[in-house]
């Protein structure tokens, strides 16, 4: 089986690496930032059952 080229192209793979890591961290903090909204809205609706 023959390598393809770009396999053995350190600066490539390095930006391949570097941009899948920055993809992730974005990805995470929308998570966390829409779980986190998420989770203040269910407080308040539960806060606001509770109070009835």
């Amino acid at each position: 089986m023959v390598e393809p080229p770009i396999k053995n192209n350190p600066i490539f793979m390095e930006i391949v690496f570097v941009t899948t890591g920055l993809i992730i961290s974005v990805v995470l903090i929308l998570v966390v930032s829409k779980y986190k909204k998420f989770s203040i809205e269910v407080g308040k609706w539960f806060k606001l059952n509770a109070e009835k």
